[in-house]
């Protein structure tokens, strides 16, 4: 078949007629029994030093079943990546950009999760954020 031959015809899409018709199934159209909801906890802001990590009040939130942080995962903490394995799974020490998960709130309803993540409290210092590259070449910036 020549590229004249194909040129003006339609080509049938993979998955193109479920799509439309509504019938592909979607990792958000699944539902199980007896699952946990995870909720992370981060902090408003791109760069902090974490001072500490207080949970008590997340878990005592009803249906709240655990709250994991930095100190409840094997050390050093696990790293990953979509090239180089270079992302901690929790925020070690600090974070280095907005949205870095702190902690992760495991709970049975979506609700519940989002009350324990909210209920965590995090002591932390911001940091100033290193935009240019004037700054990433000042010794005295972080």
């Amino acid at each position: 078949m020549s590229a004249n031959d194909t040129i003006g015809t339609s080509v049938e899409r993979v998955g193109g007629y479920e799509r439309v018709t509504g019938t592909q199934r979607y990792g958000a159209d699944l539902h199980f029994d007896n699952v946990l909801h995870l909720k992370l906890v981060h902090l408003n802001c791109g760069h902090a030093r974490i001072k500490a990590v207080d949970t008590s009040e997340a878990l005592k939130i009803e249906g709240v079943y655990g709250v994991v942080t930095t100190a409840d995962l094997p050390q050093p903490v696990p790293r990953f990546g979509p090239a180089i394995n270079d992302w901690p799974l929790l925020a070690v020490n600090e974070t280095k950009f907005f949205g870095e998960p702190v902690a992760v709130v495991a709970a049975e309803s979506r609700d519940a999760a989002e009350a324990g993540a909210l209920a965590v409290k995090v002591d932390f210092e911001e940091l100033p954020c290193v935009l240019t590259i004037d700054d990433a070449l000042n010794p005295e910036m972080p």
